[in-house]
């Protein structure tokens, strides 16, 4: 008969230790939007008003970071350039993701007159920009 001693306690003993990979992982800058598109998934019609602290990011990043292994990141929204400290994440992204990994800042476009340095921060670290 098993003893508790035969038994492993520790709640995540279910976890695989290996990473996960899987396509995408989307994160979340903003439920804020300058817009209402019909078919719109990013819960921006559903009148929220939210914005990710650089706290929130680094301590949700951290913790995905090395056991989440996506093939792609996408940060979106709402709309992330109504976000005042957009290019602080996106140094924030490619400091705790790595070089190597693919991450896309996805935009309506409105907004990106408001982030001058957005293009040589794009450049800087080597994320792209998607207009929809």
């Amino acid at each position: 008969m098993a003893t508790s001693k035969d038994l492993d306690l520790n709640p995540l003993s279910w976890v695989n230790p290996e990473p996960w990979n899987p396509w995408m992982i989307a994160i979340h800058l903003t439920h804020n939007c300058n817009l209402t598109c019909d078919g719109c998934s990013d819960m921006t019609n559903i009148g929220l008003n939210w914005m990710i602290t650089k706290e929130e990011f680094i301590s949700w990043t951290k913790n995905w970071a090395g056991r989440i292994i996506p093939d792609q990141i996408h940060l979106v929204g709402g709309e992330p350039t109504l976000h005042k400290d957009l290019e602080e994440f996106l140094y924030l992204a490619r400091e705790l993701w790595g070089p190597k990994q693919k991450i896309t800042l996805f935009s309506n476009g409105f907004f990106v007159h408001l982030h001058p340095n957005l293009g040589k921060v794009l450049k800087e670290t080597n994320i792209s920009i998607d207009f929809a």
